[in-house]
């Protein structure tokens, strides 16, 4: 049984060529990426001329908003806020990792055992 897992698990990690369905997909997905970023892009150009155009028209607003931003961002613990957020993220990777690892070795498991059925 054992030879037969091995041979099992060597075929598993070969990647077989690309299609030529494969090869479409793959170019469809970098045109979709570059679309979206020229929108991204394009987005946060006209965002940024917009904020221009106001700062011109209503100075005194403006200081006032990025006055009251500095105050609130001096009274506010961000950085304890970021370090609670990554203690949580940290506290919780590694069960996230061990579920996930044990779901996809259920699949492995799964798919294993149905090709040794039909092989029988």
């Amino acid at each position: 049984m054992n030879a037969v897992h091995g041979a099992g698990l060597g075929c598993a990690l070969r990647r077989a060529p690309l299609t030529v369905r494969e090869t479409a997909e793959v170019n469809s997905h970098e045109s979709v990426k570059e679309t979206a970023k020229e929108n991204m892009q394009n987005n946060l150009q006209s965002q940024w001329n917009e904020y221009q155009r106001l700062l011109q028209e209503d100075p005194l607003k403006a200081g006032l908003v990025a006055f009251s931003a500095g105050l609130l961002f001096s009274l506010v613990p961000i950085h304890r806020l970021v370090g609670l957020l990554l203690k949580l993220v940290l506290f919780a990777i590694k069960p996230t990792l061990l579920v996930l690892g044990g779901i996809k070795a259920f699949e492995y498991a799964q798919q294993y055992g149905n090709k040794e059925n039909q092989g029988s």
